[in-house]
């Protein structure tokens, strides 16, 4: 299956014609018969089938130069994808020994082989006639087939029989056919055969029965598939905006989101945006973040922070878009040197989606606004409140919010709270909090295991973002007015571990001495050492070894023959568990402990 990404029909023909049009017959013939002497063997005959025979007085005319009213249509092709169906329909392509196809991997960069099922090569070939129709025949006769085929590919298909009825194929099996140039074929074949009038609504039902894509489709992608343009444009966009706002068939809403803004480029550019986003519906929250980034890129960022203040108070916002919405319109007010005005906006960002990358970005715009204490103060109340009105202790972010404002003890609280287990989890307060705890009780550690915890904090999030993994905004990359732009590189943010050092050496509350921090650390790690140890969570066991280490380091700081107790100690917990024990030995190489006891 072809990505898509090549050169559309429309593009490649208008830049062949445009190359062609300067040479002489001459140059012509030249190049062709040097692209001819480099071609294989199996692809001579072919290319000359491309050309008239002069020795054939009945050959007037190759399929390059064959024009649709030339051509006969093809009145097999539909029986032809009938006979497939039933024959799918029938079982006959079941082949339980069907090969893997180690190619995909390479295509898709997925980590797994997928099968090729046994019927992808027949529907390539019927898929390529139906090209074939498409570039020769009517309009008519290319949509009847393409619909007979794509019925084949859609969730119950209306009007094939109920023996056919329940097939459906995957279109991305398809090996040699270009899925996202097919589709966008079927649509043009749409466009062209039905009457103006009603053209809005039958792409609407089109687009609305199209297989699943990863690719979405484009009403550009459905232009380029002729090298001339959709006929009756300018008349069509008003009627298929009022379809993708109101009309009850077209794609899912995210989708229309999309095609609004496609629609609105082509249509009255900004004005038209503008519109779109004071007319109510779901899609006013992502046409109006496109209308904010599009006025940013025509270089108006006072319009765009205006647009943004205006979208942020719509009702009903899904909470990645008010997010996005908010961090574009920081950004804004930061390039403005509204500072004041950037903290609020990345304080509402962060209420809207928590995340790691928004609580830097809210706390670093804060301290350059020399507004922090005040904005920190005002979102931990918001995290112990949350947490009084819920009955459950502050998650890993929230805790995160507690360090930074320096409240050490609630932070604290959540962690010894907290299961021994699970700490991979994002909502988990451990990985941060006992690090910090650890800090807090001796001091900002500089090496060893100590050292590799505490900075460990900085990588917890590069996989374990909420919006990385539970994205719910439009896409940034949909927007018309920004595609082909180079981004605004991102500015540099410090490290949470800078941000919590600070912290910790300047802002810091505990009720608590240093020996009762030391002492609830000990608390939280034995119980997580013997969670993981006695439950056999041999994956973990490099893990409890590293926090075995971590904490001598810590009680050395106090008296160096703690921390060689508490080591043959844990030893002296496990004498069965030879596989922690020896991960107990690879630990003590990283440590900054002088004494390292081997286990025997």
């Amino acid at each position: 299956m072809s990505s898509g990404r090549g050169l559309t029909l429309g593009a490649f023909v208008a830049d062949l014609r445009s190359r062609l049009a300067p040479l002489s017959r001459d140059d012509l013939t030249r190049l062709l018969l040097a692209h001819a002497e480099r071609l294989p063997t199996s692809e001579r005959a072919a290319f000359l089938a491309i050309f008239p025979d002069p020795t054939d007085p009945t050959d007037l005319t190759g399929p390059a130069t064959a024009r649709p009213e030339h051509r006969e249509v093809d009145d097999g092709l539909p029986q032809r994808v009938r006979d497939f169906a039933a024959r799918v329909a029938a079982g006959d392509y079941d082949d339980p020994e069907e090969g893997w196809d180690d190619g995909w991997q390479g295509r898709y960069g997925w980590d797994d082989a997928q099968p090729v099922p046994a019927w992808v090569a027949d529907a390539d070939a019927l898929f390529a006639e139906a090209s074939e129709v498409f570039l020769t025949a009517d309009a008519q006769h290319s949509r009847e087939v393409y619909d007979l085929l794509l019925d084949l590919f859609r969730p119950d298909p209306p009007g094939l029989p109920e023996t056919l009825a329940e097939i459906t194929l995957d279109i991305w099996s398809l090996e040699a056919t270009d899925v996202p140039e097919a589709l966008a074929r079927y649509v043009r074949c749409v466009y062209e055969t039905t009457p103006a009038a009603a053209r809005a609504n039958a792409l609407g039902v089109a687009w609305s029965t199209l297989p699943w894509s990863p690719e979405p489709l484009s009403l550009a992608q459905v232009t380029d598939t002729r090298p001339v343009p959709l006929p009756d444009l300018a008349g069509f966009l008003p009627a298929w905006i009022d379809q993708l706002v109101g009309g009850a068939d077209g794609p899912p809403a995210r989708e229309r989101v999309r095609l609004l803004a496609e629609a609105a480029h082509l249509h009255h550019g900004l004005d038209t945006l503008a519109d779109l986003a004071r007319r109510p519906g779901p899609h006013q929250g992502g046409i109006s973040r496109i209308r904010v980034d599009a006025l940013a890129a025509a270089g108006r960022p006072g319009d765009a922070a205006d647009a943004a203040r205006e979208a942020v108070t719509l009702p009903g916002l899904e909470p990645g878009l008010l997010a996005g919405l908010n961090d574009r319109l920081a950004d804004l007010c930061a390039a403005t040197n509204d500072l004041p005005g950037a903290v609020r906006a990345r304080q509402d960002a962060w209420r809207a989606l928590p995340s790691h990358d928004r609580l830097i970005a809210m706390v670093d715009d804060a301290r350059t606004a020399q507004l922090l204490d005040d904005a920190l103060t005002v979102e931990a109340a918001q995290v112990l409140d949350a947490a009084t009105r819920t009955g459950a202790g502050p998650d890993r972010l929230g805790c995160e919010v507690l360090l930074l404002a320096g409240l050490l003890d609630p932070a604290v609280a959540a962690l010894t709270a907290s299961e021994p287990l699970g700490w991979s989890r994002l909502a988990h307060p451990g990985p941060v909090v006992l690090p910090c705890l650890w800090a807090a009780a001796t001091a900002i550690p500089r090496d060893g295991l100590l050292r590799a915890t505490f900075t460990a904090i900085d990588t917890l999030h590069d996989t374990q973002d909420h919006e990385r993994l539970f994205r719910t905004s439009t896409p940034d990359n949909d927007n018309p007015w920004t595609t082909g732009r180079a981004s605004t590189p991102a500015r540099e943010r410090p490290t949470l571990t800078a941000l919590l050092t600070e912290a910790l050496t300047t802002r810091l509350a505990t009720a608590s001495q240093p020996t009762d921090l030391i002492d609830i650390a000990q608390r939280v790690t034995d119980a997580r050492i013997d969670a993981i140890v006695s439950n056999k969570h041999r994956s973990a066991y490099s893990r409890a070894a590293a926090l075995t280490f971590a904490h001598a380091e810590a009680l050395t700081t106090r008296s160096p023959d703690q921390g060689a107790a508490y080591m043959s100690e844990v030893r002296a917990r496990y004498p069965r568990h030879v596989a922690f024990r020896q991960e107990l030995d690879s630990a003590a190489k990283a440590t900054s402990l002088r004494s390292k006891t081997r286990t025997r």
